[in-house]
């Protein structure tokens, strides 16, 4: 009779225990991530020496982008939330230079919704004003479909020619 009460004792511990593990898994568990390229658009007239790219946990670091530049390459990789939620947000890390002088910034950008199955990349616009703007999208700039059109799509090679004539 013990050896039954025994075994009974056995598989409620075991099964309470099998519940605990499964329940704190579930909350420990690790998002699961797609990768994406990261490209850089720069809208300013001011060059950027290189940009660091922060999404949750997830880091990479972007290279050099002349004034009126961008998307001439990709960095490999960050990796995504498969699943787009609420509130995701980049954080963005530049050096720009105002003249000849260095200036750091540190701005954020909510992370518009995506669909994983059509992106590839993550795009980091820096805008006129301290401004940026990220995208995850599967097309590039100029694209009709590219979310960001018109007057704020524009690189400024037509503006920074005209400044370095005066």
């Amino acid at each position: 009779m013990k050896e039954i009460e025994m075994s009974k004792f056995t598989r409620y511990l075991s099964c309470a225990l099998l519940c605990v593990f499964m329940a704190s898994s579930a909350c420990t568990a690790k998002e699961r991530l797609s990768p994406v390229s990261l490209n850089g658009y720069n809208h300013t007239l001011n060059g950027i020496s290189y940009f660091d790219v922060k999404v949750g946990k997830q880091y990479v670091g972007g290279g050099f982008l002349d004034a009126g530049s961008g998307g001439g390459s990709e960095i490999c990789c960050i990796g995504l939330p498969r699943e787009w939620r609420p509130g995701l947000v980049a954080s963005v890390t530049f050096e720009e230079y105002v003249g000849t002088t260095p200036r750091t910034l540190t701005l954020t950008s909510e992370i518009p919704r995506y669909n994983i199955k059509t992106a590839g990349y993550l795009n980091v616009h820096f805008l006129r004003g301290d401004k940026i703007k990220v995208l995850v999208t599967g097309v590039f700039l100029g694209n009709k479909d590219y979310p960001i059109q018109g007057e704020e799509a524009r690189l400024l090679k037509s503006q920074l020619k005209s400044v370095l004539k005066k």
